[in-house]
């Protein structure tokens, strides 16, 4: 049960990670540290990869939850502003879960018991508190900033050159964390109204079609008292292949609802 808690976890990325999984333990978590000692830097664009289509063959994720660590192989492909689609296989390179996202909706796929659950994004926002979309899910998965927000106010931390950037949008306040050779290094997103807070730390740049860009993500999920981490490693990865894959086909499967696809 716990197993494949994870799995489904993994499938949506973290992002309602708080449904599936609590922490009550006494964990400290890491956070950004308090800088006092800013000075004022004109606006800028960092440099982030813009790739049409990422294929990333091999996507190692690790999941971490009170201190108990689990890894599983899987497969991520990603056309940019058209699908999202990744693919759990715990074993030989079976497919046993997948996760389809296009713009309009999320679905959730258990391909053993041929079982699927589709809705909105707003059906998350509603159940989790939390406003996050398509593009969103895209950009931080492609080390790209998130659109549609304010116009970010830039500080240098000094001791390290390291900018932050600080944006918003509705409820969210969005922090940037800037390297001093112009990388996108860390995206916090924080909601003010339930307290809830997605953090992905960017590490290990590679030089992929001329562009650098992260082959491991770091992602942190805080809500209610509850959080969990989660580790994404891309192996494999090629860009821009002109490929078009689509959603899964569902038409044999049956709609179930969430609590019956995620039955914990």
């Amino acid at each position: 049960m716990y197993f494949k808690s994870f799995l489904f976890y993994v499938l949506i990325g973290g992002f309602v990670a708080t449904s599936i999984v609590s922490c009550s333990s006494t964990k400290r978590l890491t956070t950004t540290p308090s800088v006092h000692n800013y000075s004022k830097a004109e606006p800028f664009t960092p440099v982030t990869p813009q790739f049409d289509t990422w294929n990333v063959g091999k996507c190692r994720v690790t999941l971490t939850v009170n201190e108990r660590t689990i890894t599983v192989q899987s497969s991520l492909r990603m056309v940019k502003d058209s699908l999202i689609s990744l693919s759990i296989q715990p074993l030989l390179g079976i497919e046993m879960y997948r996760a389809d996202l296009t713009p309009d909706s999320i679905t959730l796929i258990d391909r053993g018991n041929h079982a699927y659950f589709t809705t909105s994004y707003d059906f998350f926002e509603k159940k989790f508190g939390v406003a996050i979309h398509f593009a969103d899910i895209q950009a931080i998965l492609s080390n790209n900033l998130l659109g549609h927000t304010t116009i970010p106010t830039a500080h240098i931390q000094s001791q390290d050159s390291l900018t932050e950037w600080v944006a918003s949008r509705s409820e969210m306040k969005i922090d940037y964390g800037i390297s001093k050779d112009n990388r996108l290094i860390q995206t916090q997103i924080t909601q003010g109204s339930n307290q809830a807070m997605f953090r992905c730390t960017y590490e290990q740049f590679k030089s992929i079609a001329q562009q650098f860009a992260p082959m491991r993500y770091l992602l942190l999920v805080t809500s209610n008292q509850k959080h969990a981490e989660m580790a994404l490693t891309y192996e494999n990865v090629n860009v821009n292949t002109g490929m078009h894959p689509k959603p899964l086909n569902t038409s044999r499967y049956q709609r179930v609802s969430l609590n019956q696809i995620l039955p914990f």
